[in-house]
Parts: structure tokens; C-alpha cells; sequence
């Protein structure tokens, strides 16, 4: 965090796969990567389990980007997803949350992807009871009340979706 502070450098994790920029044909990813057609639609994830399966995905979604942010400890989604709105061709971005953050700077990158006509669908994980419980057992970050969190996503135009399966073809859509 201090190097890259000091050099001004956007790293991304710890604890994370990394980024797939497809238009770039820049696969900066942990793992295998089969890349298709760039599309666009874009996933910001914080779980990296979640974006390898967003990449492997058959689910007839063309990527733009795909990006793993972890434990965010430079980089977080909130960053990924304010620069996205104004990447060139990403027309819509999936993202999948289990620490929501700074409110504020998420009414900004919000704001920013309805200003640029970016359409947003967010999964928040444990927003149910179960998924509550499961957070409490994986950071505990997932857990407590989102019905601000997700006012704030409806208020700016985005979509809240309710699991994976959703937020993929709501993104896709």
C-alpha cells in the first residue's frame, strides 16, 4: 500500500484474480483465461470465485473488462466502477458486493454510469438471512440492514438483483 502510494500505482487486491481488459486483449488474471469477442458488459467483483466464473461463463455474454478487486487495499469497486462508466463500449456493469463501503462515493460512481447512460445491476451478498449468517462465517463484512444500500442503487437507475443467475442476465439484458 505505501509503494504504491508513493509511485501512484492502482494495484489491485490483495486477495484477488486480478483483471480481464478484452478489448485490450489484457488478461492480468490469476488464472486461465479463455477470452471470446470483447462485448460489453463489464463484472466488477469482489469475489474472485465470482469472476472466474463470470470468464467461464457460456451464458452468451461478450466481456469488456472483468475485475477482481479482493480486499481492495488501493483499488476498491467503487474506483473500478466510476472508471468503467467511461470506458468506451461498456454498456452495462454487473457488480457483485459483499462490503458496500462509502456510501458517498458510491452515489458518485452511480451518478457517473447514469450520466454516461451505463446501465448497473448489483448483487449484494447477504441480503437475506441466510446469506447474512453464511457472511458472518466468510468476513463478516456481508453482514446487516441493506435497505439504504439498495435505495441508493434503484435511486440511481441500477437494478438489485437477488443471486448470481440474476445478475449476469439482468447485466446481459
Amino acid at each position: 500500500v505505501a509503494a504504491a502510494a508513493r509511485h501512484a500505482l492502482p494495484v489491485i487486491g490483495p486477495n484477488a484474480n486480478g483483471a480481464v481488459c478484452l478489448h485490450s486483449r489484457a488478461p492480468m488474471w490469476g488464472d486461465a483465461v479463455r477470452t471470446g469477442a470483447p462485448g460489453s458488459v463489464a463484472f466488477v467483483s469482489q469475489s474472485g470465485n465470482l469472476g472466474v466464473l463470470a470468464l467461464a461463463s457460456r451464458r452468451g455474454l461478450d466481456w469488456h473488462t472483468v475485475v477482481s478487486v479482493g480486499n481492495s487495499a488501493v483499488v476498491d469497486a467503487t474506483a473500478v466502477l466510476h472508471h468503467l462508466a467511461y470506458a468506451p463500449d461498456v454498456r452495462s456493469i454487473a457488480v457483485y458486493l459483499e462490503d458496500d463501503g462509502d456510501g458517498s462515493r458510491w452515489a458518485r460512481a452511480f451518478a457517473a454510469c447514469a450520466d454516461q447512460g451505463t446501465r448497473v445491476a448489483v448483487l449484494k451478498a447477504g441480503h437475506s438471512e441466510a446469506g447474512a449468517a453464511a457472511g458472518g462465517a466468510h468476513t463478516a463484512a456481508v453482514a446487516g440492514d441493506h435497505r439504504v444500500f439498495e435505495a441508493l442503487v434503484r435511486e440511481a437507475g441500477g437494478a438489485w438483483c437477488h443471486d448470481p443467475h440474476e445478475l449476469f442476465e439482468t447485466a446481459k439484458a
